[in-house]
This record gives structure tokens, C-alpha cells and sequence, in this order.
């Protein structure tokens, strides 16, 4: 998980060089798997539409002031966002905010509130894990025996999701299956193997995601550190640490994977779309999902400067995974 927020220009550098070198000394072909909501969705996580509807339903219970209050959010202005949100017509919190940056604090604090509670580790694995489980059919498809096998592997994932159940699962099978302490997994992942362009629910250091565990923080603590971390659409940019992160590894990929992502303009010129497409001979795997005809046509032209992309037929995100990653 490398956060522009979180992770000093220096500490990324050196993390970003060693995952271009593993990149460049291995014959395999390198992947970088790029996921959007779609992918945290099977999860137990919200989409956009959903995000902005869970924020709108934040009741003003006394339990909730009080927490508002800690942030020096007063009933009159939670409930004046609330209504501004309500009848804005725009369909994310994110939107909202970039139009209406005078809401900046409150919209990442309810987001935050929204959101709280939702990264449960229990719908991770068995018996309780999603029929679209992708992070096992990323597992499965990885096919590591070691962990400096694991480590050598050609494949990162770029996430513009704030939840860190994907870290949490994989934290999960490789202290189980390699025998590695979750906090060195979690370093590993956080530091080489996932980017956050958009910032999480707070720096993961491998501990359980259930609302039962020791090392769950106090619910003030849980929503500081997550709004603190939140970058919405408005604030990213290309020169943030995570975005150039983000560009190097998919500069030096031979394949893209797009899972439940939803094209917005603006992420895909940060990414370095159409430009970053123009490398002979690279691949791109892209769901479509929600996405109108026409809309991919222009995607295909514009964006990633192909006359057509095929929509891929595979009836799931496990099966492009376990199709695409070897």
C-alpha cells in the first residue's frame, strides 16, 4: 500500500526500485493488475453510488455527534453537507466534494463513518468468502511455494479502493502457507506489492480486520486515521508519490488487468493513459461491466488507443484473473 500520505518520497523511491528490479531481471512477463470499486465489491464493500447513499443515511444519533464533535463538526453542518450532498445530482461523495471543496472535512470524516466496519476479514475465507473470489484465484494463479518465490513474482496491483482487505487476505495466506509473521507479510505487501493512489482506511501493519479483534482501534481513532488517509478525485495528481508509482510499474508492465474499474478521465491521464499505451506489443485485459457501447468505443480509441478492445466473455473477475495471471 503505497500512500501519497503515509510513505515518505524517500521510502517509496526505495520500494519502487525494487519492484522495477524484479520487473526487469525475471525472462516472465510482468503483470500489474489495476483494480476499482468493481473488485472490492465481492468483498462486502460499497460502490459509488452506494458510498454516497450509506453517507446520506448517517443518522444523527447521540453517539454520532458526540463523535462529530471530537472533529469539531457541529449537527447544523453535518446535517447542512448531508443536504447539500442529497441534492447536488451528483453521484459520489467524491464528485461532490471536488465541486464543493468547502465540504472537504466533513465529506471525508462521513465517508470515513461510512465506511467504518465495512473491511471484514470474516467474508475473506471459508465458509464466508465471496463466490467471485479473486484474491484466492490470484493466490491460486501465483502458484508460490516459497516466500522468495512469492517475492520474485511479476504481478502488483495498483487499487483505487480505500479498504485493505486485499492486504488482509494475502497477509493471511502467507503467514499460513509460508510461514512468515504476519507483520513482515503485511511490510512486504504494503512497501512492494500494492498502491494506493487514492489513500486507504490507515496504514495496514497486518492485523485482523473483525470488529472482535485486540487490535481494533477505539472508533475516534479508526475514523481519524482513515479521513486523514482518504485522497479523493480532486486532490490526487500526477505529481503525488503514489500516481508516479503507479505510472513506473504500469511503464514497465507487459500486461494490464482492469478489474471493476470505472475508467473515470482523470485517473486514467494520471495513470499516463493514452500515452502509456502506445508501447508495442503490450496487452491489456479490461472488464466492462456497467460500461455502455459506446462509452468503451471511446475508451478503446481514446484512452487506450486501440480500434477495439474485445469485452472480455469470462463470467467473473476470478476467471479473468486465473484466464490472464501465471
Amino acid at each position: 500500500m503505497v500512500s501519497s500520505r503515509s510513505v515518505t518520497d524517500a521510502n517509496l523511491k526505495a520500494s519502487l526500485d525494487r519492484m522495477l528490479k524484479h520487473q526487469s531481471n525475471s525472462a516472465s512477463e510482468s503483470t500489474v493488475i489495476i483494480a476499482g470499486a468493481g473488485a472490492s465489491k465481492p468483498y462486502g464493500l460499497p460502490l459509488g453510488r452506494e458510498l454516497r447513499d450509506l453517507v446520506l443515511k448517517i443518522r444523527t444519533t447521540d453517539s454520532n455527534l458526540k463523535l462529530l464533535k471530537q472533529f469539531n463538526i457541529s449537527q447544523e453542518d453535518f446535517r447542512g453537507f448531508r443536504a447539500d450532498l442529497q441534492m447536488s445530482a451528483i453521484s459520489t461523495v467524491d464528485s461532490f466534494l471536488e465541486k464543493r471543496p468547502t465540504w472537504m472535512t466533513v465529506g471525508k470524516i462521513a465517508m470515513a463513518m461510512a465506511l467504518d466496519g465495512k473491511e471484514n476479514e470474516e467474508k475473506l475465507f471459508p465458509p464466508n468468502h465471496p463466490r467471485d473470489h479473486w484474491y484466492e484465484s490470484l493466490w491460486q494463479s501465483l502458484n508460490c511455494n516459497s516466500w522468495s518465490a512469492l517475492k520474485k513474482k511479476r504481478v502488483r496491483v495498483v487499487t483505487f479502493n480505500y479498504d485493505r482487505t486485499f492486504e488482509c487476505y494475502f497477509c493471511g495466506v502467507i503467514a499460513n502457507n509460508l510461514r512468515v509473521s504476519r507483520s513482515k507479510a503485511a511490510e512486504w505487501l504494503t512497501e512492494e506489492f500494492v498502491v494506493h493512489p487514492h489513500g486507504t482506511l490507515g496504514k495496514y501493519k497486518g492485523e485482523h480486520l473483525h470488529w472482535m479483534s485486540m487490535e481494533r482501534p477505539d472508533q475516534y481513532e479508526r475514523i481519524k486515521l482513515a479521513s486523514k488517509s482518504i485522497v479523493v478525485i480532486s486532490e490526487a495528481n500526477t505529481k503525488t508519490a503514489a500516481f508516479s508509482a503507479a505510472r513506473s510499474l504500469l511503464k514497465a508492465s507487459d500486461n494490464f488487468v482492469f478489474l471493476g474499474f470505472g475508467y473515470h478521465s482523470k485517473n486514467m491521464e494520471r495513470l499516463g493513459f493514452p500515452e502509456i499505451s502506445d508501447t508495442p506489443k503490450r496487452s491489456i485485459y479490461a472488464s466492462s461491466k456497467g460500461v455502455s457501447r459506446y462509452d468503451w468505443s471511446h475508451i478503446c480509441k481514446n484512452v487506450f488507443r486501440k480500434p477495439s478492445i474485445e469485452r472480455i466473455r469470462w463470467s467473473s473477475l476470478s476467471a479473468i484473473v486465473s484466464n490472464v495471471i501465471s
